[in-house]
C-alpha cells in the first residue's frame, strides 16, 4: 500500500487491515539481532519428572513457538505443525475469529531451564538432545532435538523472556527498597 510504519503496533495494525495477498517490504537495521524462537521439536508435557523419557515413543513431535506474535511473550505454544501455525497466524489477523488449529499454551512466568545440554540415548535412534523448562506451577516441559544446535532457536527465546523477567523483578524489588529506606530517612527521632 505504499505506507510506512514506524513501530511494530503500527504494522500489526496495518498488516490487519490491508487487503491480501499482501507485499511486505522490511527493513532490519545492521545493528539488530533477527532470532526466530520456533522450530520442530519433540516434547513431553505430561509427566512430573524432569528428565527424559526412557523410551522415543514417550515424545510428542510439536512446532513450539516461544512468544509468538500472535499472543504474549511469557507464553510457550505448540502446534501440531508449521502449516497449522501458519493457520493460526493468518486466522488471528481476523477480529473475532476462533482458531481452527489445535495449540497448547503454558505459562513459562517464573520457570528455569535445567538440562541446558541434557543428552539421551535411544537405541536405534542415537544421541537426543534436550532441555527442561520447570515453571513455578505445572508439570515441567522437556523439549528435545536430535542436533544440539537445533535447540538453540527455542531455548534462546525462553531465556531472553526469562532474563528479561529477572531483570523486571531485581528492578523493581531496588525500587521499593529505596521507597522503603527514603521513607524512614524523612522522619526525625527525638
Amino acid at each position: 500500500n505504499g505506507e510506512e510504519v514506524m513501530s511494530t503496533d503500527d504494522a500489526v495494525k496495518m498488516v490487519g487491515k490491508s487487503p491480501r495477498p499482501l507485499k511486505m517490504e522490511m527493513y532490519i537495521p545492521p545493528d539488530v539481532k533477527v532470532v526466530k524462537t520456533e522450530g520442530k521439536y519433540m516434547v513431553k508435557y505430561d509427566s512430573n519428572s524432569t528428565e527424559a523419557p526412557s523410551t522415543c515413543t514417550e515424545w510428542k513431535p510439536k512446532y513450539v513457538v516461544a512468544g509468538d506474535m500472535l499472543g504474549k511473550p511469557h507464553m510457550l505454544y505448540m502446534y501440531r505443525s508449521k502449516a497449522e501455525y501458519d493457520i493460526a497466524v493468518k486466522e488471528a489477523q481476523i477480529p473475532g475469529k476462533v482458531l481452527s488449529v489445535k495449540v497448547k499454551q503454558f505459562d513459562i512466568r517464573g520457570a528455569r531451564i535445567l538440562d541446558e545440554t541434557g543428552q539421551v540415548r535411544y537405541p536405534g535412534k542415537g544421541t537426543w538432545y534436550y532441555f527442561t523448562v520447570v515453571r513455578s506451577f505445572g508439570l515441567p516441559i522437556k523439549i528435545s532435538a536430535t542436533r544440539q544446535e537445533d535447540l538453540t532457536p527455542v531455548y534462546d527465546g525462553i531465556m531472553a523472556f526469562l532474563e528479561r523477567e529477572s531483570k523486571r523483578r531485581m528492578d523493581a524489588a531496588a525500587e521499593r527498597r529505596e521507597r522503603y529506606t527514603a521513607s524512614y530517612s524523612a522522619e526525625t527521632y527525638y
